[in-house]
């Protein structure tokens, strides 16, 4: 986060292991930008910032739960804030909700519950934008009415929650849009470490 323009259009792959609670830091390249893009930081534990130098008790580390989809979080200096998270998390944090909040449906419900109990108008504003009373709207309107309602009670990453435990689910074939998402999944997850073997195994199996 800066006020910075320039600055603010850099965007970085926050990688977390769970098998020791280390973090690497990596900026992919943006073309025609200037930016080259690279490992920002060497995989590592990080404090939490405005910690002692020499404190007397055990410092605090960066975990898990302290990423999330709308966190603000400060590490060595440099504050981010996180905008997305790709499949592999979302799952993950699903999987395990009763360790992550922000993934646990319930909870959220709960939560909701507990407004629109002392806010019985907001209802209101909901069938306000379903006038076909269609029982359904678009993520965006959704994340929106939200937000114009509840503030800052559900951070993003339970709004986004919500939407896909009770998104319209479909079957959708698989094309070549799909393929490459995976494949652009994959890099991210690895820190785009793989590309240039995978870019010379595409160019040996080219035929053309």
């Amino acid at each position: 986060m800066t006020k910075d323009p320039i600055q603010a259009k850099r965007r970085f792959v926050i990688s977390y292991y769970l098998s020791d609670d280390t973090i690497n830091i990596h900026e992919p390249p943006i073309r025609n930008s200037g930016v080259e893009g690279g490992k920002f930081l060497e995989r590592q534990r990080i404090k939490k910032p405005n910690q002692p130098r020499y404190p007397l008790e055990i410092s605090e580390y960066f975990g898990a739960t302290d990423f999330y989809v709308g966190a603000r979080v400060n590490i060595n200096g440099f504050d981010f804030s996180i905008y997305d998270a790709d499949e592999y998390a979302f799952k993950l944090m699903e999987k395990e909700s009763a360790h992550f909040s922000v993934s646990n449906p319930k909870y959220i419900l709960e939560k909701l519950r507990q407004f629109f109990a002392n806010n019985s108008d907001a209802a209101a504003q909901f069938e306000q934008h379903d006038p076909q009373h269609k029982g359904f709207f678009g993520y965006e309107t959704f994340y929106y009415l939200v937000k114009n309602l509840l503030g800052d009670l559900l951070v993003d990453h339970e709004i986004i929650t919500l939407a896909r435990a009770y998104a319209q689910k479909s079957f959708k074939e698989h094309d070549i849009y799909s393929i490459v998402a995976v494949a652009q999944e994959h890099l991210r997850k690895h820190n785009y470490e793989h590309v240039s073997p995978l870019k010379e195994n595409l160019f040996a199996r080219d035929r053309k």
